[in-house]
């Protein structure tokens, strides 16, 4: 028993002695600094290439080592050194030049030109070139806005010759040429008549120029250009016919209305004509115990128009109709502001990614629509939101709206238009609003103690939780989907509690809310990209999955 004892207090100090050993933080490598003069010479360690000088706290193993610095045009150095552990170690070569090399002394006007040797970059002139192989040698200096400058030198072992290059300055003008197909085009440059199609080789100041060329018939051929001093060029813009014919995207409010075409019965709203001839055009709407309206406007070939009747049940009362026009093929500015509203006018950009791409668009909202909601109860309990959803004094508005943000989708197919996609990423891409504590000064993602009209979240281009899905709930009714808004209860570190929308949909995925057989299915809107049916947060998946909820259907 006794000697198992003396075994057991052999490895206990074992052990002690190397946890000692460890906690000291001693290390098993070495370091190792190598300097040279001149420096950017190679460092070799033991046969193996490391890198070039200078060479910092290199780490490798304690010991014998060989290190060898080599530089073209210089003697190696070679040194033999031990090294030890806490003791780092400084190599310092200063590598002798061979005689059988040469050195010449390189300056241009204006000086900073780079210099290269054979063809290898050495440094800014003026420089002194050392370490050169007899003989000659081929030099190239470039500078920007100057002329490349070549040169054969010489390098002489036992003189340093000296070569003062001038730098010739590049002309500030190019010569370019247009072409088109088919030709007899306009072209302009930078909005000046540059010549018509094939032009001649004109002179063009140096530097970035907007190309446009136009021919009756056919689309605008923009191209940016940039002219270098001293070229040549000739570009060549293949123009792209406009069709003769145009879309017309027909709707009402209400839907149903019978459509006339110059006189002739169509159908009913919503339609979309396509393949309709250029010409003028007068659009009746007729609806049983409403007012007709008509509607006169000329369609251009390879326009789509957007045409939108609100007809009334007043006699008395009138609504503007409402007409979008986009080109196919024609990129737009991205104010997308439909007929110009008279007054004054709130005007907010928005930016929001949908569809693989960044899209953009500019309202002009009436200060007059703005500040009459402004004025309005702003009242917070469930059975008021129809109130706030569905009011009459912003549904042309929002219908104007609704029309945009189809239209920057890019789609003319009418089912794609009506497509819900692209406007609920227009309002998850709206700032969520911050809210500030009036007794200390802090700002945060707090609800708002009110909640806003779809105008007034547009016109302060911010809103909470709440004005998201009531902006939404509004856009989505007018589109004609089944919609609820749906308040959720504090949860978790939640203590403003959330709201969503819910759309209808009969095979969709997720979650869901069942109501009066109808599933609306849960859709959030406070951020870009969240998906109909998805409940999962960063960090709190599902975290309302299973909490009940007051869902009320518009």
């Amino acid at each position: 028993m006794e000697k198992y004892t003396i075994a057991i207090s052999i490895c206990l100090l074992c052990i002690i002695l190397l946890g000692g050993a460890q906690a000291t933080g001693e290390s098993t490598t070495c370091a190792l600094t190598v300097q040279s003069i001149p420096d950017r010479v190679a460092v070799s360690i033991d046969g193996t290439l490391i890198g070039v000088t200078p060479l910092s706290g290199y780490e490798l193993s304690c010991g014998n080592h060989t290190i060898l610095v080599s530089g073209n045009g210089y003697a190696d150095f070679v040194a033999e050194k031990t090294l030890e552990r806490g003791n780092p170690e400084v190599v310092i070569a200063n590598l002798q030049r061979l005689d059988d090399r040469g050195t010449v002394y390189i300056t241009s006007d204006p000086p900073g030109g780079n210099l290269y040797i054979d063809g290898t970059l050495k440094g800014n002139t003026p420089l002194l070139i050392d370490a050169l192989t007899p003989g000659p040698h081929a030099a190239l200096i470039r500078k920007t806005n100057y002329e490349d400058y070549t040169d054969t030198i010489t390098a002489d072992p036992g003189r340093i010759p000296e070569y003062h290059e001038s730098l010739i300055p590049l002309p500030q003008t190019g010569f370019l040429g247009i072409v088109s197909v088919p030709d007899n085009a306009t072209a302009y440059i930078d909005g000046t008549v540059f010549g018509t199609t094939p032009t001649m080789l004109l002179r063009v100041s140096a530097g970035t120029h907007q190309l446009i060329v136009r021919k009756h018939g056919y689309w605008n051929y923009t191209q940016t250009l940039e002219i270098a001093g001293g070229s040549s060029g000739l570009v060549q813009a293949d123009l792209e016919k406009i069709p003769d014919d145009g879309t017309l995207i027909v709707d009402s409010a209400p839907t149903g209305a019978s459509v006339y075409l110059n006189g002739t019965y169509k159908t009913v709203t919503p339609v979309t004509f396509e393949n309709i001839p250029a010409g003028n055009y007068t659009l009746e709407f007729r609806k049983l115990n409403y007012t007709s309206q008509n509607i006169t406007f000329t369609l251009n070939g390879g326009e789509t128009r957007e045409v939108y009747a609100g007809l009334t049940n007043d006699p008395t009362d009138t609504i503007q109709p409402f007409m979008q026009i986009y080109h196919e093929g024609q990129s737009t500015d991205g104010d997308l502001t439909g007929s110009e509203p008279a007054g004054s006018v709130i005007g907010k950009s928005y930016q929001w990614y949908a569809r693989g791409h960044f899209q953009f668009i500019t309202l002009h909202i009436p200060e007059s629509l703005y500040m009459y909601y402004k004025s309005q109860p702003h009242f917070t309990n469930i059975t008021s939101l129809k109130r706030y959803t569905l009011s009459d004094e912003d549904r042309v508005y929002l219908h104007n709206l609704i029309g945009q943000l189809k239209d920057t989708s890019g789609n003319k197919n009418l089912a794609a238009r009506n497509d819900y996609h692209n406007v609920v990423a227009f309002v998850q891409g709206i700032p969520y609003a911050l809210h500030t504590d009036p007794a200390t000064g802090q700002t945060s993602t707090a609800a708002n103690d009110y909640w806003k009209y779809p105008v007034e979240t547009l016109a302060e281009g911010n809103g909470d939780c709440i004005d998201d899905a009531i902006l939404a709930g509004a856009l989505l009714k007018e589109m004609n989907y089944d919609v609820a808004i749906i308040l959720l209860p504090q949860t978790g570190s939640n203590t403003e509690g959330h709201a969503v929308v819910g759309i209808a949909c009969d095979n969709c995925n997720g979650y869901y809310y069942p109501v009066d057989g109808r599933n609306y299915y849960y859709l959030d809107l406070t951020a870009s990209g969240l998906p109909l049916g998805s409940m999962s947060y960063p960090g709190q998946a599902d975290t309302y999955a299973h909490t009940a909820a007051q869902v009320f259907v518009l």
